[in-house]
């Protein structure tokens, strides 16, 4: 759970809330997002942390839990969606035609998810706002509540505007998330917030899928059931033999990745060597699948390393996405649970948990 300072907002909410307590010996808050107070039962229920993750804020004086729903959809008022549009050509001194798709990149400040300037985000964001420039009808914002670090965020050449009035916070992001958030507007209101670490092709994907998106779920993420013959191919091609779940490691096609990611293979196996020796995997089992054989024929063994065979994980999992990494866990019913990108220790604990 992230452990942040208690904001003046949160604050003041807590202390309306234990207001009416007599006993100064509560002194901790839960709260939805919508800072509506919960249960401490209904914080803690079970969930899945691609749907829901938990803030906590501390002072000395109290301590308030708020459980965040990552993915937002609603519709604004055609009142404030034109304060808006008003609001965002005043700050960037530009037109926001009527017509156009808002997407808004907002920088809430620094924390120790964005504190670094890494060379890869820097390649993945470029490649991105590339995109968004050639995309008719869409205006795009670099927006930010607290300047400092933003450079790590959005690059020295975007400076970004201030979110001076507070509407975009007031109006969609009260808190601060970790790593950033993002909130598209389309021209009738209907808006999609991500609050928090965000993969920028998944945005990218949903800016040329509006209407798709609109209406869908994270698309980063995904659970489903594979068919029996499905199944069996899998058990076949990659000896699945008795084994509880099976662990997909995918470097997806070098097409796919803004950079070379089958450089150095052999430095990368040490890296995932000692990635895994640090995780449980009890009587799993564990592969890495290649979506170019070509590129990885070295090291492929038949035993840990294969090729996508038929390009069965390419089209079941990861079609059409524009990462350089995925993975994937089935257990023996067929079950899965996919993230599209870079993945932690944490990412597969949490998914395996969401299998049970």
């Amino acid at each position: 759970m992230k452990i942040l300072p208690l904001s003046w907002y949160i604050l003041s909410i807590a202390f309306l809330l234990l207001a009416g307590i007599a006993s100064a010996q509560q002194k901790e808050v839960y709260l939805n997002d919508d800072f509506v107070e919960i249960t401490k039962a209904e914080f803690n229920e079970p969930h899945d942390p691609y749907v829901y993750y938990k803030l906590k804020y501390e002072s000395d004086t109290v301590t308030v839990n708020v459980k965040v729903q990552r993915i937002k959809k609603g519709k604004v008022t055609p009142e404030l969606l034109d304060e808006i549009r008003k609001e965002l050509s005043l700050l960037s001194d530009q037109p926001v035609p009527e017509g156009h798709l808002l997407v808004i990149n907002y920088y809430h400040g620094p924390d120790p998810c964005n504190s670094g300037n890494h060379r890869y985000f820097r390649g993945v964001f470029k490649r991105y706002v590339n995109k968004v420039r050639k995309m008719p009808n869409v205006s795009q914002f670099f927006m930010y509540k607290n300047k400092k670090g933003i450079g790590s965020a959005f690059g020295k050449q975007h400076n970004g505007i201030e979110d001076r009035n507070g509407i975009i916070e007031k109006t969609f992001l009260p808190l601060h998330y970790p790593c950033g958030s993002f909130v598209v507007l389309d021209k009738t209101g209907r808006f999609y917030i991500h609050k928090g670490e965000y993969n920028v092709f998944d945005l990218l994907e949903l800016i040329e899928h509006p209407e798709i998106a609109f209406a869908r779920e994270d698309p980063t993420h995904g659970k489903g059931q594979l068919t029996e013959s499905q199944m069996q191919f899998i058990r076949k091609q990659y000896n699945w033999k008795g084994k509880d779940l099976l662990f997909v490691n995918y470097r997806m096609p070098i097409n796919n990745c803004h950079y070379d990611n089958y450089q150095n293979l052999n430095t990368s196996l040490k890296w995932w060597e000692e990635f895994y020796k640090e995780v449980p995997l009890g009587n799993n089992r564990n592969l890495f699948v290649y979506g170019d054989a070509v590129r990885a024929r070295s090291i492929l063994d038949g035993i840990a390393h294969f090729a996508d065979a038929d390009n069965f994980f390419q089209h079941q999992f990861f079609q059409q996405s524009e990462a350089c990494y995925g993975f994937a866990i089935i257990n023996s019913k067929g079950h899965y649970i996919k993230k599209i990108g870079e993945y932690t220790r944490e990412d597969i604990g949490t998914m395996i948990q969401s299998l049970k």
